[in-house]
Formats: structure tokens, sequence, C-alpha cells
């Protein structure tokens, strides 16, 4: 049987829940072996951070293995601040291989290692005996090292690892491209986000209990879902929460401090991070879904999985962005190209009444953009 090892950023048992969790997920299913090793939050910021995650505080010391949807999860403890660059080199470079590779060598014996995050890097040039390294880069390099000096640091060892890996696979079209003029030899899958295709057999007429939304919310819900960080246009949003006073705007995700001034306004509720789990009910609450991005490289060549959430409920959604891994998706939403028309694709949206466009957006998204269907390309090439 094959084994796979996911090496990545992102616990699972923590609020967000990230694109290789899902691939991990639907490989189990399929009856491979799975093991996933992420990082703990770093252990002086864990009571700033305690609401978002399941950890005790101990856990993030050490190493620390748990079994969640039958798969083995290890977390592995940062001990110095990601900020500065010399923290990387004692973190990722120093601590990191001794601390896996001696104690996992078997795990890694013969597997196939799934990469999604260059901090792993120094750990992949002391396995032995694998099968192979599959790379996955799934957003601009901005986003994972918004450090200048970090970034620069880390492209150069993408350039080495990309030397090194038979597969690499690209969000869309433009990371391909990236990757390709990297190492022409290398074979680049285009894999785009997906959703769980189990969402579709959700049965959304009794609503658990939601933290944060009263029984009596206000209608009509504009609702964004996401990391709420720097590509997110605040501006943006505090026009739209301005033009639709009578409407309620609920922003789920974690976020920076900015976006609390916003909460000022009556009709605007900030959420924070909240269960996966949870997830397809709120949207579900939603009239209408934005993706207010700003213009730029890493807006470019994003590729939210909240797209693929919001299409599976037939929700209208109002971009900034057009849509690089499948061009049929931008006829399934609104595209504004600045704030003026942004308003108006709300107003189109909010009286929109197609019931066609409404389950041709969910019978697409299911056909088409499922993790299943990501996972099966994925097989077929290894």
């Amino acid at each position: 049987m094959k084994k796979f090892i996911f090496l990545c950023e992102l616990l699972p048992q923590n609020k967000i829940v990230g694109r290789p969790w899902f691939l991990a997920n639907c490989l189990k299913k399929k009856g491979y072996k799975v093991y996933y090793f992420a990082l703990s939050p770093i252990f002086y910021r864990y009571w700033q951070e305690k609401e978002n995650v399941s950890q005790k505080f101990f856990d993030t010391l050490k190493i620390t293995y748990y079994q969640i949807s039958e798969i083995e999860v290890y977390a592995i403890p940062i001990y110095f601040p990601r900020r500065y660059l010399i923290s990387h080199y004692l973190n990722f470079q120093l601590l990191f291989p001794n601390l896996i590779i001696n104690k996992f060598k078997e795990i890694f014996q013969d597997s196939i290692i799934f990469v999604n995050n260059l901090l792993w890097f120094w750990t992949l040039e002391k396995v032995k005996n694998f099968n192979q390294i599959i790379y996955d880069r799934a957003d601009d390099l901005k986003v994972f090292y918004p450090y200048e000096k970090i970034r620069n640091y880390y492209e150069k060892l993408e350039n080495q690892l990309l030397k090194k890996v038979k597969i690499a696979l690209a969000i869309n079209e433009k990371i391909k491209e990236e990757l390709e003029a990297k190492n022409p030899f290398l074979k680049v899958l285009k894999i785009p986000n997906g959703v769980p295709e189990e969402w579709s057999f959700l049965s959304l007429n009794q609503l658990p209990p939601l933290p944060g939304i009263d029984k009596n919310i206000k209608k009509p819900v504009i609702g964004f879902i996401g990391a709420i960080y720097w590509w997110v246009d605040l501006g943006l949003i505090e026009t739209c929460v301005k033009n639709f006073p009578k409407a309620t705007f609920i922003f789920i995700g974690p976020y920076k401090k900015d976006i609390k001034e916003l909460s000022k306004y009556p009709n605007f509720l900030l959420l924070g991070p909240q269960p996966y789990s949870l997830i397809p009910y709120y949207i579900n609450l939603f009239d209408v879904c934005l993706i207010p991005f700003k213009k730029g490289e890493v807006s470019y060549a994003a590729d939210p999985i909240k797209l693929y959430e919001y299409l599976i409920f037939g929700k209208p959604i109002i971009s900034t962005i057009e849509w690089q891994s499948d061009s049929y998706l931008n006829r399934l939403i609104y595209l504004a190209n600045n704030e003026k028309e942004f308003i108006e694709k709300i107003e189109i949206a909010l009286k929109e009444k197609d019931e066609n466009l409404f389950q041709e957006r969910k019978k697409y998204v299911l056909e088409n953009h499922t993790w299943r269907k990501r996972v099966e390309i994925l097989l077929k090439s290894i």
C-alpha cells in the first residue's frame, strides 16, 4: 500500500483548515496510509491564539501525537519567532531535521512526501529512502512569507527544491507557468482548490446553534468566509457596509486588528474563526457572498477555497478577481472591476431570483471542483 506523508503548516484540529488536509482526507478515504506533520502555535503566543486552537499549552512545546479522521497527526513545536531570518535558521534548518528524521525514519521509508511549505526544505534535505516528493504551490510566495528578506531566502530554496521533485502542483495557470519557468523539465499539474462533496448532502433546514448569530438576525445577510489579512480590501468593505445599512454583514475568519474598526457600524459582525464543521451553516445564512480582494499579484495568483464553498450552495458571489483556474466559473459569479461596480453587483445579486443559475452553480462545482476530483488527478500522475 502506498503511504503519504504531508509536511504542512496548519494543524487540522485548529479552526483554520487548509488545502493539504482536504487532500489528505480524500487519500485516506481511498484506502491509503496517511501521516500528517504540522506546526504548533509558537508557545509564547499560545494564550493570544488559544481561542483558535485545541491544543494544551505543554503540547506546543513537544512533538505531540493525535489521530484525527483515522489520520496520524504529529504536531511539531516552534521555539523561535518566525519574523526574523535567524529564527528560520534555528527552527527549520537546525532543530526540525534533528527532531523529526531520527524519530520517524521508518515512516519516511518508501513514502510519497507531499510538501506545501518551504519551511520543511531542510527536513527534506535529510530524508533518505523515500519514494518521491510532491511540491504543492497553493499561492503567491508573498502570502507565506510577507517579509521580503525571508521571502527572498525561501525563493532561493524553492529553486533548489524544484530540481529534486518529480511532480509539482500549481493552483492555477499563473503559478504553473512560474514553476515551469524555474524548471522546464518539471512535471507541473494544475490542481485548483475545491470543496468537500459531502457538503452537497447536508441537511440545512435545521441549523445548529451558530456562535455570534441571533435567531432574529436582520436580513438580508451579506457574508465573507476566510482570512481577513492584507490582501482583503477593507476600504471596499466599509463602503459596502455604509451603502447597505439595512443588511447585516457577517465576516468569519482570522483577522488583523485593522478590521475591528468596522465594528463601529451596527450592521457589521466580526465573528473571528469558527469551527469548520459550522462553516456550511454560516454560508447557508448568506444571501450574498463576497470576495473583496485588492487587485495585485497576490490576488491574481489566488484561487480561494471560499469560491467553491459558496458555489456548492448556489449562492450569488461578488468578486473583484477573475478565476484563472477555470474560466467558466466567471460566468457563475458577478465580477466587479471597481468600487462602484461592486456596489451595483451587490444590488443585482440581492434581487436575484434565477433558479436555473442557482442550480447550475451547485451542479457545476459538484461535477468539476470537489476535493475527490483533485485527488483522482493527483493519483493518475503518480
